[in-house]
């Protein structure tokens, strides 16, 4: 059933986006032939990448080429003419050759997915075959709930830090003081240990205890919507997706029936997502309006400009404001808190029209 609802979204999604690549044709004033066959290049790679003979790898970063390239040009085109806000506008004399490389990266991903699956035969090996664990998944096995309240406190703590402190938080450079050692490690745990550590936890479950766990994929699911959310990142569906697929796959090896318990996971996903990417945007947007007012007080006092931390600070932010947001004159220049309470109050109309561009970052 689930793979039946898989291919259905596959050939909706197909068909939805070469729409969109005839649409947005009127909006592109370089070569209409590259830049439709840039579209058809990257549609037909995910297209390629995300059939039931490809692997989770190829799966996620198919998908993570596609919502890179293709998704973020063609609407930056049509919404936003042109303008890609971590790359700038793309000028009209190279657009095409800038395009051209895309089409060779979309390309090469089909040939090299096509080599592996026809021409390189791996043996694959038993993946339940007996073997001896390491002393971690032993430990482990014998300390379960131990070791999941341990983990649970570590990212709920490691998340809580990095949002009151904005150690790593994307978009936005972080100048404390903190010790260097410890915000390399939070940046460390928060990219790469504690997703890492919940693949563990699930992978030691499925070879060792045959099953698939509630609370064991839970865990996981909630450590990667707070570790991205601290950071103001709306990765988070991306990420456990690609979480959630292989444990799928690896679930049909199982004895059990598990497609019940998936589809709540995935409704979870859902519901997770939608609340990971209000509350980023809204994070975003009041730090946003907080920067605006920092880059105005900075540049009309010029004792603050003098005093280089402060103006590095402004400098340094890591976005790009349109300049008119910022050389604006408002009738009456408002305090910062007086900016937070008219953001509270009258969240449609403050910065409304900064939002498409953060969904974009």
């Amino acid at each position: 059933m689930i793979f039946q609802i898989y291919k259905i979204l596959r050939i909706f999604f197909f068909i939805l986006f070469i729409s969109i690549s005839f649409y947005s044709l009127k909006f592109y004033e370089g070569s209409v032939y590259i830049y439709l066959i840039y579209c058809l290049s990257f549609i037909s790679m995910l297209y390629y990448l995300t059939d039931n003979g490809a692997s989770y790898f190829e799966i996620f970063f198919g998908s993570y080429l596609f919502l890179g390239f293709w998704f973020k040009y063609v609407f930056s085109l049509m919404l936003l003419d042109g303008v890609v806000f971590d790359s700038g506008q793309l000028k009209k004399t190279n657009i095409d050759e800038v395009l051209i490389i895309g089409i060779l990266i979309a390309l090469v991903c089909i040939l090299s997915s096509f080599l592996n699956r026809k021409i390189i035969n791996y043996k694959k090996k038993d993946q339940f075959q007996k073997k001896q664990n390491s002393i971690f998944e032993n430990f482990y096995l014998n300390n379960r709930v131990l070791v999941i309240l341990s983990f649970s406190i570590l990212f709920i703590s490691v998340s809580f830090l990095n949002i009151n402190l904005g150690i790593y938080q994307r978009g936005f450079i972080n100048l404390s003081e903190i010790n260097f050692f410890i915000k390399g490690f939070v940046k460390w745990l928060l990219l790469f240990g504690l997703t890492s550590f919940s693949c563990f936890l699930i992978h030691v479950e499925i070879s060792n205890l045959k099953k698939i766990n509630f609370v064991t994929i839970i865990i996981p699911l909630l450590e990667i919507f707070l570790s991205y959310s601290s950071m103001l990142s709306r990765s988070f569906v991306i990420n456990a997706t690609s979480l959630i697929l292989p444990t799928y796959q690896k679930s049909l090896d199982l004895k059990k029936n598990y497609n019940n318990l998936f589809y709540i996971f995935f409704a979870i996903i859902i519901f997770l997502t939608g609340i990971s990417v209000y509350s980023v945007n809204y994070l975003r947007l009041e730090k946003l309006a907080t920067v605006k007012y920092e880059w105005k007080e900075t540049v009309s006092n010029k004792s603050l400009v003098a005093n280089s931390e402060y103006s590095s600070r402004i400098e340094n932010y890591n976005y790009e404001i349109p300049l008119k947001d910022l050389t604006s004159t408002p009738s009456k220049e408002l305090t910062k808190e007086e900016i937070k309470i008219k953001r509270k109050n009258e969240p449609h109309k403050v910065y409304s029209g900064d939002l498409f561009k953060f969904i974009l970052i």
